[in-house]
C-alpha cells in the first residue's frame, strides 16, 4: 500500500496564483471590450455635440434686438392692434356698453365664493354652468365688483381635443369664483411635425397681448385639471409655479426646480427672462430651462401649499423623449442664450385666430425643426 503524499505548499501557492491570473486575463478582456464600445459610443456623442454647437450658432440670429428695445417694440404692437381693433370694432357696429354695474369697488382680497378642494373627473366635463356668462373668445370679468386681476391664460395644445373640453369645463368655472378678469387663449402648432411647446407657448404670450390686455400670463398644460379653487390663479409678486402636487407624481414635488405643468408669471418678469427658450424641439426640458432663466434673472420661484395646489392629470400617451444629450447640451448653455434665444428672436406665421364660445384660438406655423434637431 503507498504511503499519502503530501502536494508541497509552494507548489499549491504557484497554482493559485495561475488561476488569479487567468481571471484577472478573461476580466480585462471583457473591460477592454467594453471600454473600447463606450470610447466609441462617446466619440459619437461628442461628435454629435459639436454639430449641435455649430447649429446653435447657424440658428441663432446675431442681430436679434436686445430685450428692452424688443419690449418696447413688442409694446408699440400691442397699441397699434389695439387701435386697429377698436377702429375696425367701429366701423362694424359691434362696440358695446358694458354692463358693469354703478359700483366701482374692487372685488374682496379672498373671493367669498370659492368650494375648496373638488372632486374631479378626468372622465367627463364638469356639470358647472359658467360658460354660459363667457364673452366670445373666452372671456370674463365680475359684474359686481373691479377684478384685482387680469389674467391671460396660455395653453398649448396638439390632438387633445378631449382633453381641452375637460379641462375648460373645470377651469372656467374656478377662474369666475376667484372673481378674476380673464381670457383664455389656446394656441395650436400647425402640421405634423415635431412639437415645440415651448415656441408656440412665445407665439402665444406675444399674439394674446395685441388682443387682450392682462398683467400677467398663466401657461397652463391641457391634461392637468386644478382639485381646489383656493390655487389662486392671480398676478403673483414672483413667478408661481402652481401645480406643486400631481397626482401622477404621487402629490410630490419631484425636484425643487420644476416649474412644469401650470406656470404664473406677471409680463414684465416674463418679458425680463426673454421668454421661453425657442430650441427645445421634441418633448422635455423647456420648462427646466425657463427655470433656470428665472434664477438667474433674480427672480424667486414661489409656490402655494401643497395641500391646495394640488392637480389630477387626464391620462395620455406620453410622448417620446427628445434625446437626452441634446436636452442637457442646451440646459447647459441656457443661461448664456437667453439674451438672443426666446421672445426677441421667435420666427412664426400666425395661420388664423379664431374667436370660440369658450377660448381664442391661434394656429401658427413654426416651421420644421432644423437639421440636427
Amino acid at each position: 500500500m503507498l504511503g499519502r503524499r503530501d502536494v508541497p505548499p509552494v507548489l499549491l501557492l504557484l497554482l493559485l496564483i495561475i488561476l488569479i491570473l487567468l481571471t484577472l486575463s478573461q476580466i480585462l478582456v471583457v473591460h477592454h471590450g467594453r471600454f473600447r464600445a463606450t470610447v466609441r459610443g462617446r466619440g459619437r456623442g461628442r461628435t454629435e455635440l459639436r454639430r449641435l454647437d455649430i447649429n446653435l450658432q447657424q440658428l441663432l440670429h446675431q442681430n436679434v434686438p436686445s430685450i428692452d428695445t424688443h419690449r418696447k417694440l413688442l409694446q408699440n404692437e400691442r397699441n397699434e392692434a389695439r387701435i386697429r381693433n377698436i377702429l375696425h370694432r367701429a366701423s362694424e357696429g359691434t362696440i358695446q356698453i358694458s354692463n358693469r354695474t354703478a359700483s366701482n369697488q374692487r372685488c374682496p382680497l379672498i373671493p367669498p365664493n370659492l368650494f375648496g378642494p373638488i372632486r374631479v373627473n378626468t372622465t367627463t366635463q364638469s356639470s358647472d354652468r359658467a360658460s354660459e356668462e363667457l364673452e366670445f373668445g373666452g372671456s370674463w370679468r365680475p359684474k359686481d365688483c373691479i377684478a384685482r386681476h387680469k389674467v391671460a391664460v396660455i395653453i398649448p395644445y396638439r390632438d387633445r381635443k378631449e382633453h381641452l373640453t375637460i379641462l375648460l369645463s373645470y377651469l372656467h368655472p374656478i377662474l369666475q369664483r376667484q372673481q378674476l378678469d380673464y381670457r383664455l387663449f389656446v394656441v395650436e402648432q400647425f402640421g405634423i411635425q415635431t412639437f415645440n411647446k415651448a415656441r408656440i407657448m412665445n407665439v402665444a404670450f406675444i399674439e394674446a397681448a395685441k388682443v387682450y390686455s392682462s398683467s400677467c400670463v398663466v401657461f397652463h398644460d391641457v391634461d392637468l385639471i386644478p382639485e381646489d379653487d383656493r390655487n389662486m390663479y392671480s398676478c403673483p409678486e414672483q413667478p408661481r409655479h402652481m401645480s406643486v402636487a400631481i397626482d401622477e407624481m404621487g402629490y410630490k414635488l419631484a425636484y425643487e426646480e420644476l416649474v412644469g405643468g401650470v406656470l404664473a408669471m406677471r409680463n414684465e418678469h416674463f418679458e425680463l427672462v426673454n421668454g421661453y427658450s425657442n430650441l427645445y424641439w421634441g418633448w422635455g426640458a423647456e420648462d427646466d430651462d425657463i427655470a433656470y432663466r428665472i434664477l438667474y434673472s433674480g427672480l424667486v420661484i414661489s409656490r402655494p401649499p401643497t395641500r391646495i395646489a394640488r392637480y389630477k392629470m387626464v391620462k395620455h400617451t406620453k410622448r417620446k423623449p427628445s434625446d437626452w444629450r441634446k436636452r442637457i447640451r442646451l440646459l447647459y448653455t441656457g443661461t448664456r442664450r437667453l439674451q438672443y434665444d426666446g421672445l426677441n428672436s421667435v420666427q412664426y406665421k400666425l395661420l388664423s385666430t379664431k374667436l370660440h364660445d369658450s377660448y381664442t384660438h391661434f394656429l401658427v406655423d413654426i416651421g420644421k425643426p432644423p437639421q440636427g434637431f
